[in-house]
């Protein structure tokens, strides 16, 4: 009898927590069916390397997480205005990031990956514990879509330098001029702005992706784009 109890005691507490589920929309906060969710399950992590698409309108952000190796890190990109017309992107680094199984972790949040079945249709996507562009009452999760490939984020010749990690042998094989670009694209991506009319400065203003905004990004980064910074001035010294 006390086993049933508590069974059903556990069955009522996973109910109630996964019925406080709400996802972006026009109305800004649509209620997620509960009996519609079930567990995206995978052998592969890298299938979890997506940008996710949180919340609505002035709520909106991406969520992108990257998975090279044994290592993980993720990143949360958002816009906001600076005055009533500047519109500026935002970064902040999660630490300590982990998936396992379907589990994801960080200092941030936890959640889990799922399948959201909706409208005839099954969208992938993260379940986050403590949503951060939302201010929601204690134990409402939020469920973000499925949005792109995680690497369609990354703008310029050496995208690649934000989403894995690089090695000493392919860039020996690259000339100091693209071992200057590839280093200086992570400061770009972030719209830093280089010194005026040096020759990075130059370099950049003409790619139609950048714009100098940022005197500083270092608070933008991953601990995956830091250490391939550290990388590529390693093999400029020789």
């Amino acid at each position: 009898m006390n086993t049933i109890l508590i069974i059903a005691g556990i069955l009522l507490l996973t109910h109630q927590s996964i019925a406080q589920i709400i996802t972006g929309g026009e109305s800004g906060a649509d209620k997620v069916d509960p009996s519609k969710i079930k567990s995206w399950m995978t052998d592969q992590k890298t299938d979890y390397q997506v940008a996710y698409h949180f919340g609505f309108s002035d709520g909106e952000s991406l969520f992108l997480l990257i998975v090279t190796g044994d290592s993980c890190y993720a990143q949360l990109k958002y816009g906001e205005f600076v005055g009533s017309h500047d519109y500026t992107w935002n970064y902040i680094p999660f630490k300590n990031v982990r998936i396992e199984g379907n589990k994801f972790f960080s200092d941030k949040t936890d959640g889990e990956f799922v399948v959201y079945s909706r409208d005839n249709k099954q969208t992938k996507g993260l379940i986050v514990y403590k949503p951060w562009r939302r201010k929601l009452q204690d134990g409402i999760s939020e469920f973000g879509f499925y949005q792109s490939p995680v690497q369609v984020w990354f703008s310029g010749k050496f995208p690649y330098a934000s989403y894995r990690f690089l090695n000493e042998t392919e860039l020996k094989e690259l000339s100091p001029l693209d071992l200057m670009i590839m280093r200086n694209e992570i400061y770009a991506r972030y719209s830093y702005i280089f010194r005026p009319d040096g020759e990075i400065d130059r370099y950049f203003r003409n790619q139609k992706w950048y714009g100098a905004k940022n005197e500083n990004v270092d608070n933008f980064m991953t601990g995956l784009e830091k250490q391939n910074i550290k990388l590529i001035q390693k093999i400029e010294k020789k």
